[in-house]
């Protein structure tokens, strides 16, 4: 079976979708030198099609070890924090109120981690909408004549510029011009792109927003555990109780498990309003910058196709009709 690969598998090995063998992909040197001794006639149209297999769409996720990592690190650092002021009430929350606000401070270090990444990608999408990309020194229309032109010039923008949502999308828009040569198909296509990204965006804040939910339950949890630990504690003082000093102190013990049970609830919900606004603000950031990529492909690539007033589609149509004719006639003789 003919198998389409992306970047992603160079070099790996992967079971076949159709026998589910084990199969070993070629790396990406192999595919390159593949493209390399392609036909002098076609290789401009390889290194077109091979810049597309080597581009990275996904430009919404982060890498997760990589966020888990920065995680870490803040968590490390928040608690050498903590004990440099040890005996406070701030450091009695974290430090003194078990085992809960240690895994509220870890998520939340893992969401300052994606957030992080999540920044430090769309300062680099920000930037790329300064390129550009479909340069007027080559034509200010684009045609079936210039277009290998202007994918040409695409191919050799920088790999940190070239991955980046607008670049992609405007290549994509250019790929599929040259081969419909349509104005009408190039803005659903761009739509729809444009749709996906959305789609994407709010895809990669899954696992932020389930830290959002799981932050709070972690906290009533905290409270239960102390509840119950305290409630227990009690009844067992009260039947061995003697005298009221004993009972006096059970009482406290009551009160301190009490006191431990809501500080973990207060440390959760805390932190959870600390981290939803950033959430929401790093979202809308980069929503903002999908409808600014939308404006920059509507005045830089739709504006100026040129598909000749449609006659490329009209031909395409008319030779469909022409050849429905022919076979309609052969088959009626």
């Amino acid at each position: 079976q003919h198998m389409l690969i992306n970047a992603e598998h160079f070099g790996r090995i992967i079971p076949c979708p159709a026998c589910n063998d084990r199969i070993q992909m070629p790396s990406a040197a192999e595919v390159s030198n593949s493209y390399t001794a392609a036909s002098s006639s076609n290789r401009k149209q390889n290194d077109t099609e091979f810049g597309s297999m080597q581009s990275n769409s996904d430009f919404a996720n982060v890498h997760l070890w990589s966020s888990l990592g920065i995680g870490l690190g803040f968590a490390v650092l928040f608690y050498l924090a903590m004990l440099l002021i040890k005996g406070s009430y701030l450091s009695d929350l974290f430090l003194a109120r078990g085992w809960i606000p240690y895994i509220v401070v870890i998520f939340f270090g893992w969401s300052v981690g994606i957030l992080t990444l999540k920044y430090l990608r769309l300062r680099t999408q920000r930037v790329a909408l300064l390129v550009e990309v479909l340069p007027v020194q080559i034509s200010h229309e684009i045609n079936s004549s210039n277009i290998n032109q202007f994918l040409d010039h695409i191919t050799r923008i920088p790999e940190g510029l070239s991955r980046t949502y607008m670049v992609t999308r405007m290549r994509r828009g250019l790929e599929h011009f040259a081969i419909r040569r349509s104005n009408p198909d190039v803005a659903r296509m761009m739509q729809s792109q444009s749709d996906i990204d959305v789609s994407a965006i709010g895809g990669s804040y899954s696992l932020v927003k389930s830290f959002l939910w799981a932050i709070p339950i972690l906290g009533f949890i905290g409270t239960v555990i102390g509840i119950s630990a305290a409630i227990s504690g009690f009844s067992g003082q009260t039947e061995a109780a003697q005298d009221m000093t004993l009972l006096m102190e059970s009482i406290n013990n009551v009160t301190g498990g009490l006191g431990v049970a809501f500080d973990t609830t207060l440390v959760a919900l805390v932190i959870s309003i600390l981290l939803a606004f950033p959430v929401s603000a790093m979202q809308k950031a980069e929503e903002d910058l999908l409808n600014s990529i939308d404006e920059y492909c509507n005045e830089n690539l739709l504006k100026r196709l040129d598909d000749a007033g449609g006659m490329a589609e009209v031909a395409s149509n008319t030779e469909g009709i022409l050849v429905a004719l022919k076979s309609a006639v052969s088959s009626g003789q």
